[in-house]
């Protein structure tokens, strides 16, 4: 896990927010957005957040994914990162702080909500979680 300087961090938010469609510092489900290719999910239970996590990298797997950027909303001005996906993690940490991964193709995007929502971003992504999570269903919000 490295962390990125300020500028990085705001030039790849930025691009983020454009991209995604986030005008709030939180985002989907608690806002809506123009972006029909989300999904949220309602993840309240450590045990579900490590299937979805083990879910989330088979998928990324076999993308290739390599560098995740992760970055919070700046509330406690926490720094972002870059990590790799050996070292993603998905837990009540990043539920406080709203949390956003995504890497700079944009193509895909998770959001972590203090609400305890997960929401996911990218037809092929969304594509191939269902694919992936059989009981992805059960978990909607």
């Amino acid at each position: 896990m490295e962390i990125i300087d300020q500028f990085t961090s705001t030039t790849v938010h930025n691009k983020l927010k454009e991209t995604w469609d986030i005008q709030q510092p939180v985002w989907y489900p608690l806002y809506e957005t123009k972006r029909k290719d989300v999904l949220a999910f309602t993840v309240d239970s450590p045990s579900l957040n490590i299937e979805f996590l083990n879910v989330i990298k088979v998928v990324f797997s076999s993308y290739e994914v390599n560098d995740i950027y992760q970055l919070q909303v700046d509330i406690l001005n926490t720094p972002s990162y870059q990590v790799k996906l050996e070292e993603l993690q998905i837990n009540r940490h990043h539920f406080i702080e709203d949390t956003y991964w995504f890497d700079s193709s944009l193509t895909w995007i998770i959001y972590a909500c203090h609400d305890g929502y997960l929401t996911i971003g990218g037809e092929q992504f969304i594509r191939d979680i269902k694919q992936a999570w059989p009981t992805w269903e059960n978990n909607l919000f």
